[in-house]
């Protein structure tokens, strides 16, 4: 999740409305544009990334131009080094730091439809995140949490 979360950073959650809180009758809705916690289907390994589409939206990606319901979103680049380049991607409303890898782009062309009750995630990290571009959409019921803050090592 570079530029975001490194390997040592520390991250404060809000498990509320997720998982067994959901059972008191408490749901938190999944916004466009936040970090959550999840497992991938067929899997109990934690990840995490940021929620790109909610139900019933179109994506399409080409390349490194990721479409949410026919819209771009918008890429400024704040930084560059030969290896990479970070910048703001826009979303809707929110906002948030992304990296590309300007030596080893990730080449990947889609269009999906998102099912009710699915999300699609990226990585922050776009060149290099297997995120539902590699595993595809992940149900509600896969989400454990949504990330509040970051705290550096």
């Amino acid at each position: 999740m570079s530029p975001n979360i490194s390997v040592g950073n520390y991250v404060v959650v809000n498990r509320w409305g997720f998982g067994l809180f959901e059972y008191f009758g408490i749901k938190t809705p999944i916004k466009r544009g936040s970090v959550y916690i999840f497992n991938r289907p067929n899997s109990s390994k934690l990840y995490i990334k940021s929620v790109i589409a909610l139900p019933n939206d179109t994506v399409e990606i080409d390349n490194d131009k990721v479409f949410v319901n026919g819209k771009l979103l918008e890429f400024k680049a704040l930084s560059q080094a030969d290896e990479h380049q970070i910048g703001i991607e826009q979303a809707k409303r929110s906002s948030y730091l992304i990296q590309k890898n300007r030596k080893r782009p990730f080449s990947y062309k889609m269009k999906l439809l998102i099912k009710r009750g699915h999300y699609f995630l990226l990585g922050d990290n776009r060149d290099n995140s297997a995120d539902s571009r590699i595993w595809g959409t992940i149900p509600r019921e896969n989400f454990i949490a949504r990330l509040v803050k970051v705290i550096g090592k």
